[in-house]
């Protein structure tokens, strides 16, 4: 997709000067080491596929943000660059589409929705920010596997019983309501498989109304 004109002047100016980084070298650098990039930059997270399966997303310059510092932590925060990551282009045509995994968010009073990750298909893993959400993985039934579902609370059972109930099935990993607040905190869930095949999959907790980043927590394996 043609960017804006005016737009496109902007956006080419700063990066030339280095103020903001190309979306392909962000990609490149979440790619290389995913853990480092989600310790580094916040992610404004917008993509919500209607059904599991391989699609597109699409990466771009965002706003400010600030991440923790490398010996204080969050108690010393520094200014960074964010990035937003949604299906589409841009307003103005901006951003780089690549593809992904996915994974459809299910309600929890209907059937799990799992889905396999494995050594075929695109080598990052998507779905929509927890917000009172519990994302589970598991080892899938071949080696190499991972079965993943992302599910919401309903009616029927809120965030807490939802995360709970998750965690308390043998050989799942769970990141859900227990770990983060949801009226300041949303979650960030990414995973990425090596060249080995190997996977491994990130939870980004964000304080929701600053782009701040407050903790990264590997979720599996």
């Amino acid at each position: 997709m043609v960017m804006e004109a005016a737009f496109s002047a902007w956006i080419n100016a700063e990066w030339t000067a280095g103020r903001l980084t190309r979306p392909s070298v962000a990609l490149t650098q979440l790619q290389a080491n995913l853990k480092q990039f989600l310790s580094k930059y916040p992610i404004q997270g917008i993509f919500d596929p209607p059904a599991s399966g391989v699609t597109n997303a699409c990466i771009m310059n965002n706003i400010a943000g600030q991440r923790p510092g490398s010996i204080l932590r969050t108690h010393n925060m520094h200014a960074t660059e964010t990035f937003r990551i949604q299906s589409g282009y841009g307003a103005s045509g901006e951003g780089l589409m690549f593809p992904v995994h996915g994974l459809f968010t299910t309600a929890a009073s209907a059937a799990k929705q799992w889905y396999t990750l494995d050594a075929t298909g695109p080598a990052l893993l998507l779905t929509a920010k927890l917000t009172g959400c519990t994302f589970i993985a598991r080892a899938g039934a071949v080696a190499g596997e991972v079965d993943v579902a992302h599910v919401q609370p309903d009616a029927h059972i809120d965030g807490v019983t939802l995360n709970n109930t998750e965690a308390g099935v043998a050989a799942q990993h769970c990141y859900g309501r227990n770990s983060y607040n949801i009226d300041t905190r949303s979650i960030n869930v990414i995973g990425i498989r090596s060249a080995a095949g190997v996977w491994k999959i990130y939870a980004q907790k964000i304080e929701k109304h600053a782009l701040s980043i407050r903790s990264v927590t590997k979720v599996y394996p």
